[in-house]
């Protein structure tokens, strides 16, 4: 005498194995975002290194094209120009979660 799932739930079961596995392998590609974007980039260049025990999160492009950069381990704002490289433009009490100009 069968049990009720060897007679009744393994073949159910198997039809669902069977047809997701179908379904996964005719499924739709896919896209890649990126596909439509030129590909000739610009070469790689090091701005700037700091040690073990920095983590630069946000970056902000200020309106002299200097970068802002927030530290969020060490609690600093940082600045980069092109001209003197990075400078520690302020500290502050909390970890840095973001970065915007000032609207006034």
């Amino acid at each position: 005498m069968k049990t009720l799932f060897s007679k009744f739930l393994r073949p159910i079961i198997f039809f669902l194995m069977i047809k997701v596995s179908f379904t996964t392998a005719f499924a739709q590609p896919a896209v890649d975002p990126i596909a439509p974007l030129p590909r000739a980039l610009m070469p790689a260049v090091t701005l700037a290194t700091l040690p073990a025990g920095n983590f630069l999160e946000n970056i902000w492009v200020d309106d002299d094209n200097s970068l802002l950069i927030t530290n969020y381990l060490t609690k600093e704002i940082i600045r980069w120009r092109a001209t003197t490289g990075m400078t520690v433009e302020g500290k502050i009490d909390g970890h840095p979660v973001s970065i915007s100009k000032d609207s006034d």
